[in-house]
């Protein structure tokens, strides 16, 4: 069987940067699971995977167009801890919820100067070229649940 739209597909895998930093990777012995056409991951990764089969070992490439997208300027933003709640601690790298017109949007603190509190709301992977070492573990046929669903029983 080879990976195809309505498959359930386990995969081990390993993202790195073009500088080769690992960025993510699946725990020992837990493969990643998804449906195979149903948008549940980036679409560069999910265009690589279909054709493959059980064994199979590649490294695929993933632009920022077909990834996370590029870097948006405008989710940069800075504040003032004056604005958050006194019970929020601000400290980097911690994410934080944030309303942007009536959307809630994840933003990460990427540094604190003073009472300046600098803040990102990209994802950490945008605009980066990244490197998907996979392999694949096993595929079947989704069931109508799952597909009814748009996503694998785990």
């Amino acid at each position: 069987m080879i990976i195809e739209s309505e498959c359930v597909v386990a995969f081990n895998f390993t993202v790195k940067d073009e500088k080769e930093n690992v960025l993510e990777s699946s725990p020992p012995g837990k493969p990643l699971v998804y449906l195979q056409g149903a948008g549940n991951l980036v679409l560069g990764l999910e265009k690589g995977l279909k054709g493959m089969k059980v064994g199979d070992k590649e490294t695929i490439i993933v632009y920022p167009e077909e990834g996370y997208g590029d870097v948006d300027p405008s989710l940069k933003v800075k504040t003032s801890k004056s604005q958050f709640p006194p019970e929020i601690k601000i400290e980097k790298d911690r994410v934080l919820e944030r309303d942007e017109k009536g959307e809630k949007r994840r933003f990460r603190i990427v540094n604190v100067d003073g009472d300046t509190v600098f803040m990102d709301g990209n994802h950490p992977m945008a605009g980066k070229t990244l490197h998907y070492h996979v392999d694949i573990v096993s595929i079947r046929p989704a069931t109508e649940e799952e597909l009814e669903k748009g996503q694998p029983n785990l």
